[in-house]
């Protein structure tokens, strides 16, 4: 995967908390952090150039290459970018205000992830403090439809860019009466969240349509980029929470999902669980368009 990071960065320090992520995926796939900052007006980016390389080195990453520019649509000039050679991934942290994704991305990332062609890390607001570079999980989050392919693909190549593991996870959505303990918990390792330790009381289910599904998906990952994966079925009321509880017992994990946007406006707004998943991820969470 031959990409450069891009960190775009507006006019607000909530911005800057997309460069860890940003410096991490830099770092381990062998590029330049770049760091690009948008304005309507020309005469505005000496100033914001000095304001943000200040805080780029308060923050530990004054090495990475800043360019300010003037562009009357930052939508179309971020997009630019990943268009370019190479091509960009667009890294961005996302304040995640509500359900519907341009509130929840802002309008500039959700015209982005509507018009690009290729993958965008997003940080949410509740990005853990505790996550670190090296990324060493790739959770890969798949459903059955055709598109999941394409997320495959993507999160494959990703993972052995990075040199780190892949994890495909099937999250099913199930009342939360039939829960144990009202738990989330998984098929294979009857791997239990709310105590986050394997127990036998938590009685595997029977293999499913869904285990299948991650069988054949985890065999078509290594016939696509020769890299294998673990996979487990998670059963919750809460899918996205579930993902997201998953990701956080992994060593250095970045969650991986598609657009899923099911709707008559499908690409205007993400679906309901790539919106829930950037808004709880503690974790950067890469968005593949579908």
């Amino acid at each position: 995967m031959k990409h450069r990071i891009v960190v775009p960065i507006d006019e607000t320090r909530f911005s800057l908390n997309a460069l860890e992520a940003g410096a991490a995926l830099a770092a381990q796939l062998g590029t330049g952090l770049e760091v690009l900052s948008v304005l309507a007006k020309e005469k505005d980016t000496a100033q914001r150039r000095q304001e943000l390389q200040a805080m780029m080195e308060q923050l530990g990453h004054g090495a990475a290459e800043l360019s300010v520019v003037s562009h009357p649509n930052p939508t179309e000039r971020l997009v630019e970018e990943t268009r370019a050679t190479p091509p960009a991934m667009l890294c961005m942290a996302t304040h995640a205000r509500g359900a519907v994704s341009e509130l929840l991305l802002g309008s500039v990332a959700s015209n982005v992830l509507r018009l690009s062609q290729e993958p965008v890390v997003l940080t949410g607001p509740r990005l853990s403090l505790q996550w670190a570079s090296p990324i060493r999980t790739v959770v890969v989050c798949i459903d059955e439809s055709p598109e999941s392919a394409l997320v495959l693909e993507k999160a494959g190549r990703l993972a052995s860019a990075l040199q780190a593991d892949v994890q495909l996870v099937r999250t099913v959505s199930v009342p939360s009466e039939s829960l144990k303990e009202g738990g989330n918990w998984f098929t294979g390792s009857d791997w239990h969240t709310s105590t986050g330790r394997e127990d036998p009381q938590f009685e595997s289910p029977t293999q499913s349509r869904h285990w299948e599904l991650l069988q054949n998906r985890a065999s078509e990952l290594e016939r696509l980029t020769d890299q294998k994966a673990g996979y487990e079925v998670l059963f919750s009321d809460n899918p996205a929470a579930a993902a997201v509880d998953y990701a956080d017992a992994q060593p250095g994990p970045i969650l991986v999902t598609g657009t899923h946007a099911g709707s008559a406006i499908k690409r205007l707004i993400l679906g309901s669980f790539a919106s829930a998943l950037v808004q709880d991820a503690r974790c950067p969470v890469m968005i593949v368009p579908e």
